[in-house]
């Protein structure tokens, strides 16, 4: 089943990473914006299956850096439950931007400065024209 979904979908490979009973995990990438789409704090308990969601954004295109870094809660004898921080996952990814989604996002959010230029720029225009 999961070798079927990987082939319909964009992810490239599923590795396998070490777990614990409960833990955390969180990514970052410097030239991503990165929201948690899980509750905040992110620890869960594991066992049978566990899963944290996040929505990474691309701010440019090239070769970016994501980084998965987990911490697991694990018992230790006579101390009683430890955070254990697991080596970072680190994968390269080339980030390739579709110019015309970009600048229909740039208009949505910036409709009110678009549409005053472009009504300032037709006024001084038509100005010139008809003086």
């Amino acid at each position: 089943m999961i070798a079927s979904f990987v082939a319909r979908s964009q992810v490239k490979n599923v590795e396998a990473v070490p777990t614990a009973a409960v833990m955390s995990v969180d990514v970052v990438g410097p030239s991503f914006t990165i929201k948690r789409l899980n509750p905040p704090g992110g620890e869960q308990l594991v066992s049978p299956t566990a899963t944290w969601d996040f929505d990474a954004v691309p701010n440019g295109s090239g070769r970016h850096r994501l980084t998965v870094s987990a911490v697991m809660r694990v018992p230790v004898r006579g101390y009683g439950e430890r955070s254990l921080a697991v080596p970072s996952f680190v994968r390269e990814v080339e980030v390739q931007v579709d110019r015309l989604y970009t600048g229909r996002s740039f208009v949505r959010r910036n409709w009110q400065w678009v549409a005053g230029s472009v009504i300032t720029v037709a006024g001084i225009i038509a100005g010139v024209i008809w003086r």
